[in-house]
């Protein structure tokens, strides 16, 4: 042990250095251990973390939600409007009107994005059990 402390100096300045590596070693060791009260505590943190994202996706208010509406109103509106004005020119017998709107539709998948937002917007009550 002299050289050990010709080395750092004295005897408290080596056992404190001794005293840390074994605290290290200590500690490593503990570390690849995982015991069963580990898991019981990270369980806890997870099942914490995910019953407060649960909370906040499934409140009404929500950001994603609010965005949720302000499409599926922004897709069906569009799709209500061309479909008020191509009644109109099919009305006043102007088929190509009509038919330049239809080719508008199909050409922007008008028919696939409603029926995706009537999907995902309404039909989200199926799933809940129509409350």
């Amino acid at each position: 042990m002299s050289w050990i402390t010709n080395f750092f100096g004295g005897s408290e300045a080596a056992a404190h250095v001794i005293k840390t590596a074994a605290d290290g070693v200590y500690n490593g060791i503990d570390k690849v251990i995982y015991t069963d009260e580990e898991k019981s505590e990270d369980n806890t943190l997870r099942l914490k973390s995910f019953l407060d994202f649960a909370k906040q996706t499934l409140d009404e208010n929500s950001i994603r939600n609010v965005t949720r509406r302000w499409l599926a109103w922004g897709v069906v509106g569009w799709t209500l409007i061309n479909a008020q004005i191509a009644i109109v020119y099919a009305i006043r017998g102007q088929t190509e009107v009509v038919d330049r709107i239809i080719d508008v539709a199909n050409a922007f998948s008008i028919g696939l994005a409603f029926l995706s937002v009537m999907g995902l917007y309404f039909g989200v009550q199926f799933f809940r059990g129509n409350k």
